[in-house]
């Protein structure tokens, strides 16, 4: 093999080989840049579920206020709803 053929091959292969790294380095801050998305917003969906968690307890706290007797009764008088006992 002559020396400029080798020369050829050698950088040829150089070539390919710059090539190929700038490709895989490509690849992989574009998933760096997607994996950091994803992370984003999986901290956006926690802060949603801790709120919406927060309003659930509220709710059910108002559903044991609204199923308690005197709160019914306070509802009751208010609409002018009388028992029949009360006549």
């Amino acid at each position: 093999m002559t020396l400029e053929k080798l020369q050829k091959i050698t950088a040829s292969v150089t070539a390919s080989a710059v090539l190929l790294l700038f490709i895989l380095v490509a690849i992989m801050v574009y998933q760096m840049g997607i994996i950091n998305g994803k992370r984003a917003k999986i901290e956006e969906l926690k802060q949603e579920i801790a709120l919406l968690e927060e309003q659930k307890q509220h709710t059910e706290n108002d559903i044991e206020i609204w199923l308690s007797d005197w709160k019914l009764k306070e509802r009751a008088n208010e609409l002018g709803y009388i028992y029949t006992t009360d006549k």
